[in-house]
């Protein structure tokens, strides 16, 4: 599936830039590649409707008004702390002929028989990092917990399908997910109850009164 982004050539900068995100546009940066950088302004919209598509490990075609086509990876994303929307994003170019490394988000799916039975899942890895060509990189890769029926069984990156063209970086052994035995609940001794507690006061100060 190929991803397009279309952008223009950004030439408002400092404050001027608020009142263009006012407006639904977002600013953006092009870098890379031994070329020049480029201002851009994108489009809030479109811009997240590619993101939920792409992420941020899938090649994009960044289409720039008066420059041409780019392949790019969206490379970073400058987010509002408390709305969380996007205020400004980096694009990457790449070379389709070069392998990158980049990294994958996990999705885990099914249901592990372990954990019907009372074990404990326990998601040790939440992305993974890949090398691909641009082209072949994925968005996101599967982890089956079906495959893990009892206590002690662990899942691996080997134990992931890999698209073709796509190798992992480091030890393939890995562990993406495990099973634990349940935590048996502590013992908490019944604390006295506080009308057991006046009583006992009040009985003390009657004695010390009668001495």
């Amino acid at each position: 599936m190929t991803f397009t982004l279309p952008a223009q050539v950004r030439t408002v900068f400092g404050k001027g830039v608020r009142t263009l995100r006012k407006r639904g546009i977002l600013p953006a940066v092009l870098y890379g590649g031994g070329k020049k950088n480029i201002a851009l302004s994108i489009i809030e919209q479109a811009f997240e409707k590619i993101r939920k598509g792409a992420g941020e490990s899938s090649l994009v075609e960044l289409h720039v008004e008066g420059e041409g086509v780019e392949n790019v990876l969206i490379h970073d994303i400058d987010r509002d702390p408390l709305t969380h929307r996007p205020r400004h994003m980096d694009f990457l170019r790449v070379r389709m002929d070069e392998a990158l490394r980049v990294a994958v988000p996990l999705r885990f799916e099914g249901e592990s028989p372990a954990v019907k039975e009372g074990g404990i899942l326990v998601k040790v890895m939440h992305e993974a990092e890949v090398e691909a060509l641009p082209a072949n990189l994925p968005y996101e890769m599967v982890a089956d917990i079906s495959r893990l029926a009892v206590i002690g069984d662990r899942l691996t990156l080997a134990d992931l399908m890999l698209p073709k063209g796509v190798s992992f970086v480091g030890d393939s052994e890995s562990v993406v997910a495990l099973i634990e035995e349940p935590r048996a609940e502590e013992e908490v001794p019944p604390a006295e109850s506080s009308e057991s507690a006046q009583i006992e006061a009040i009985e003390v100060a009657k004695e010390k009164k009668e001495k």
